[in-house]
């Protein structure tokens, strides 16, 4: 005996068809994200990048870190650390949340800090979403302001300098937004 299928039932083996696909293609894509993410961690120290160089009059030794840090990529994408001291009572130990984001992915990561002599120093790696990982942080003086800049040299940190005298100078702070965390508030 043979039953047709009416439009209805096709409705439905639609709607659940599509559904099925689009739960799975969001799934595939926070995989696609994650694993992205991962690799970029695991490839961190197999690198031969050298320390970014800061002139030692920037640096803050002693500040308070707590509350959050934004690193405008503006097309890029952008990233933001949230600091807040840890229970030990030990003023330099943080938990970090470190979120990151792009137009076609974003990733979110806990990190515990330790602050010591100007430096900052993540228990592992994270990556921003333009794609440099690093470990390790400066706290840095421009101007008034407190920024954390990733000791990570790249192409895109090679006019640091520049940057920050323009901020300084000319209160251009575009440039230098796109290369360090920002001091936001808590």
């Amino acid at each position: 005996m043979q039953r047709n299928i009416n439009c209805a039932q096709w409705f439905i083996c639609a709607v659940a068809f599509v559904s099925l696909f689009t739960f799975a293609w969001r799934k595939y894509d926070e995989w696609r994200d994650y694993r992205w993410y991962e690799d970029r961690i695991d490839s961190f120290g197999k690198d031969t990048v050298q320390p970014l160089d800061v002139p030692r009059e920037r640096i803050v030794t002693t500040a308070n870190l707590s509350g959050r840090w934004l690193l405008h990529g503006h097309r890029s994408g952008s990233a933001r650390m949230t600091f807040e001291p840890m229970e030990s009572g030990n003023a330099s130990e943080y938990r970090v949340a470190f979120d990151t984001h792009a137009c076609t992915s974003n990733y979110s990561a806990d990190r515990t800090a330790h602050f010591l002599d100007g430096n900052v120093f993540l228990n592992r790696p994270v990556a921003d979403s333009r794609g440099f990982a690093y470990q390790t942080l400066c706290c840095v003086h421009v101007g008034r302001t407190k920024v954390l800049v990733p000791t990570a040299r790249t192409e895109a940190t090679q006019g640091l300098l520049e940057a920050i005298r323009r901020a300084e100078d000319d209160n251009e702070w575009r440039v230098l937004e796109s290369l360090v965390y920002v001091y936001e508030g808590p």
